[in-house]
């Protein structure tokens, strides 16, 4: 029986999904073994159905075996997407600085958000004086999390980006029900 894996991307450039295709051939060996049941970078999947048919205000994460998350947490958006694969994943990890530490995007952490939302629309020589959008966005938090400040985390890999061969053995081990631990 496959073990069912969900991931997710949240405040971040991609990087760790490219470190998972990184795995390489050893990757083959593994992906009979995974049923990726939710992952946005490869497959279309809707929070609250393909057409908005579902309640709004619940994010529909499917259940997994295994949770792998990426980016640090900026917006109430992301924060609510993080707890619904909190909810939904039996082993969460944490994959990347920015999920681990909230990397680069954390150095807006120096800052309050009006101090940023000030620069950007108002403060910057190259942008004319305008509102703070608010139709249609999430709200941000009041700084950038790492995921283990906002919800329990099983494994944590750091890295930018993680080291392929990390995340192997991560999935190996989970595959075999050994404990994983850093090198």
């Amino acid at each position: 029986m496959a073990v069912k894996v969900a991931e997710e991307w949240l405040n971040i450039c991609g990087g760790c999904e490219c470190s998972i295709l990184d795995i390489g051939e050893p990757l083959l060996d593994i992906l009979p073994k995974l049923e990726f049941v939710h992952i946005p970078v490869l497959m279309d999947h809707k929070y609250h159905g393909q057409t908005g048919e579902k309640d709004p205000h619940k994010i529909e994460i499917p259940q997994a075996d295994v949770g792998i998350v990426t980016g640090g947490v900026r917006n109430e958006k992301e924060k609510a997407v993080l707890r619904a694969m909190r909810d939904n994943c039996k082993t969460l990890i944490s994959l990347g600085s920015c999920a681990c530490f909230g990397g680069i995007p954390a150095m807006a952490n120096m800052w309050t958000v009006q101090e940023l939302y000030d620069k950007v629309y108002r403060d910057s020589k190259s942008t004319e004086k305008a509102d703070t959008p608010k139709d249609n966005l999430p709200p941000l938090t009041d700084r950038v999390y790492a995921l283990d400040e906002l919800v329990p985390v099983d494994i944590s890999i750091p890295g930018c980006p993680p080291s392929p061969d990390w995340i192997k053995q991560a999935l190996v081990c989970l595959l075999e029900g050994k404990p994983f631990s850093m090198p």
